[in-house]
């Protein structure tokens, strides 16, 4: 597999249900969380992003944050869904997956990391071979947004090269 290519994509982190995680194979989930689960350099959930946990968390299945923010503000926001949390997880690096997998008591290969960055949340995924679930984006980033539109257009031409759907943000 592609390093870049997700396994499954869906337009919004809400529509991954428990039943399709199954079919995955994924039994525990690591969630991003700028443009995934909250807004991005925020503490607002999307809509449905709390209720969506619950719903994961009822069918059984973890959820575990796994994030590329700062400390104070995933610990806020793992309080706030009631869910544990790795921070500055510095993906596309491994680590805090594989860690992430384990604190959930599965094997990575039945570990689902969500997220909307190909260039980190589906390379880290695919890297240890984790279940890559590529969610579109659901806002433009506030903070660094230079370096996110270059981020974003290198992800607009991979998905073109590739073959993949890509909905631009506005």
């Amino acid at each position: 597999m592609e390093a870049g290519k997700p396994n499954y994509i869906f337009e919004s982190v809400t529509l991954v249900t428990p039943e399709k995680l199954r079919e995955m194979g994924a039994r525990a989930v690591g969630i991003d969380l700028d443009n995934t689960l909250v807004y991005d350099s925020t503490f607002k959930p999307r809509e449905g992003a709390r209720e969506w946990v619950e719903k994961l968390k009822a069918a059984g299945i973890p959820v575990i944050i796994v994030s590329n923010t700062n400390h104070p503000r995933a610990y806020i926001l793992a309080k706030m869904f009631k869910i544990p949390y790795y921070a500055m997880s510095k993906k596309p690096h491994t680590k805090n997956l594989l860690r992430a997998a384990r604190e959930a008591g599965v094997p990575i290969e039945n570990f689902a990391m969500i997220g909307d960055q190909i260039f980190a949340d589906v390379y880290a995924a695919n890297e240890c071979g984790a279940i890559s679930v590529w969610v579109k984006p659901f806002g433009s980033e506030k903070l660094f947004s230079h370096h996110f539109n270059r981020l974003r257009a290198r992800e607009r031409k991979y998905c073109r090269e590739h073959g993949i759907e890509y909905r631009e943000i506005r």
